[in-house]
């Protein structure tokens, strides 16, 4: 009695339809699953959590770079745009102090309460930002063509003023750039150099330096008599003829004007 079911038994497989492949952006460790199988889910919505430590160190690096690289490129916090400003400044306050020490000279000579030899030594320090005593060791550092010697390599005005300024003379220099009570711009690089080349240096320094125990003989004995035919000679080894003739022609010019100056005159051929 009753309906009849006839039922149909057999094996397979499901086949979807379309296939969603899911997979995480960044790789790690599955720390929580937030869906079971077969739950519907909506777009955006969290279905795991994944942690790693290395991804978090990495983020926290990148971050704190970022954050340096933004205070570099900050004028207000950027230490290498700070200490040229510190240098600017420093030399700005040496260059004050020494015109106003020259304008102080000035003003007491007026009053005749200061010398020449002060008023010299002011405008010197605020020419050159170094002491007169200090010029020699200063062109020994920088070079001075008229005497014929280049200084060392890297030396600068602002640079071997502003260490002469503290230390006065070159023996006084420390050795190392990390013994220097100065900030000055590759003074490393310049320790370095004035290490290895002070004995020329030195030589620089003799050579730029005015010698007052050698000696001159009377202001007599320097009057120009005339070329003598040494000079005559050496014109011609040095294969300059017209030099003796221009010579001979400036020393008649200087008898015409001063008759008396023909006493002693020697004859070139």
């Amino acid at each position: 009695e009753g309906p009849v079911v006839q039922a149909f038994y057999s094996t397979g497989t499901v086949q979807p339809d379309r296939e969603f492949p899911i997979k995480a952006n960044v790789a790690g460790t599955i720390t929580d699953v937030r869906v079971d199988k077969g739950d519907a889910v909506t777009e955006g919505q969290p279905l795991a959590v994944v942690s790693e430590p290395g991804l978090v160190f990495a983020h926290r690096q990148a971050q704190a770079e970022l954050e340096e690289k933004q205070k570099r490129a900050d004028p207000q916090s950027s230490p290498v745009l700070q200490e040229y400003d510190a240098r600017i400044a420093a030399g700005r306050t040496q260059l004050e102090i020494a015109q106003r020490e020259l304008a102080r000279i000035k003003a007491l000579m007026e009053r005749n309460a200061a010398s020449q030899t002060d008023l010299d030594a002011a405008a010197v320090e605020a020419k050159f930002g170094v002491a007169p005593s200090s010029i020699p060791d200063y062109l020994a550092l920088v070079g001075d063509s008229a005497d014929g010697f280049p200084g060392l390599a890297g030396w600068g005005a602002k640079s071997a003023a502003a260490v002469l300024a503290h230390y006065r003379h070159l023996e006084a220099i420390p050795a190392a750039a990390g013994q220097w009570e100065v900030s000055v711009r590759n003074s490393p690089q310049l320790a370095a150099t004035l290490a290895a080349q002070r004995d020329q240096a030195l030589l620089f320094r003799t050579l730029a330096t005015l010698r007052a125990d050698c000696p001159v003989g009377t202001v007599d004995e320097w009057r120009w008599r005339g070329p003598t035919e040494a000079f005559g000679a050496m014109c011609e080894r040095l294969e300059a003829p017209d030099l003796a003739g221009r010579a001979r022609g400036a020393f008649a010019a200087a008898v015409a004007r001063e008759p008396g100056r023909s006493r002693g005159i020697a004859s070139l051929p």
